[in-house]
């Protein structure tokens, strides 16, 4: 018997359309988790591990690790330093990182830390945090969950695992580390080539941070600490 004209899908029909519809779904999550990891994977590759290349290769050439410095009543920042010693991709690096709503400050500097046995020591540190920008005005915020992913993507990268905060090499601190962005072009001579990267610099806090100011990333205006030589103990 011929099937009516005005007939519908028969169940078989149904199946693989639904079947279809699934694997475009699929294809199309899957493809968009592949744009995120890309994005969190330059992330951690520029501007973060190209800062601590840039930050070692300073500390061979001068013994010292990048941070802010005065001089003849002049203050520099840490990129202004190393763009002065020499030190290739300074002005390359993408600081803030910005990738759709999500942006993120960076600086290097110094922190000192209590550790287990009560020493108190400075270490060298890239500090990152959430911010906003304004013109040549950039404001540190709260994370969002989007901008989280970046931090834990970075210590899963780091320190293979984002199972705990309070140790490793990448930790997030419960408070906000006042950080002073500016301009690096603002910092070099006019016949610099241009740039339109900021320079986020800090001295040592005058808080000892211990064990029980590094906790678990929350949507706060918390700090995002990488400790890029020696992590404390």
């Amino acid at each position: 018997m011929k099937r009516s004209k005005n007939a519908g899908f028969t169940l078989i029909e149904l199946a693989i359309v639904l079947v279809v519809i699934g694997l475009i779904i699929a294809a199309v999550l899957k493809g968009e988790d592949l744009i995120q990891n890309a994005r969190m994977l330059n992330f951690v590759t520029n501007p973060v591990q190209k800062a601590q290349v840039a930050a070692m290769a300073y500390y061979d050439r001068t013994g010292q690790f990048p941070s802010v410095s005065t001089t003849g009543g002049t203050t520099n920042g840490p990129l202004y330093q190393m763009y002065q010693a020499g030190i290739d991709g300074v002005l390359d690096l993408k600081n803030p990182f910005t990738q759709g709503s999500d942006s993120l400050g960076m600086a290097l500097g110094t922190i000192s830390v209590k550790g287990q046995d009560g020493s108190t020591a400075n270490y060298p540190v890239i500090v990152i945090q959430p911010v906003t920008v304004s013109g040549t005005t950039v404001t540190a915020t709260s994370w969002t969950q989007s901008e989280l992913g970046y931090a834990n993507y970075l210590k899963s990268k780091i320190d293979g695992s984002t199972s705990s905060w309070t140790t490793g090499n990448v930790r997030m601190l419960n408070s906000s580390i006042t950080v002073t962005y500016k301009l690096l072009s603002g910092e070099i001579t006019t016949n610099a080539p241009a740039s339109t990267t900021y320079d986020g610099y800090f001295t040592t806090p005058t808080t000892t941070y211990t064990s029980t100011n590094f906790v678990a990333p929350a949507t706060q205006a918390y700090t995002l600490v990488y400790f890029y030589n020696q992590q404390p103990h």
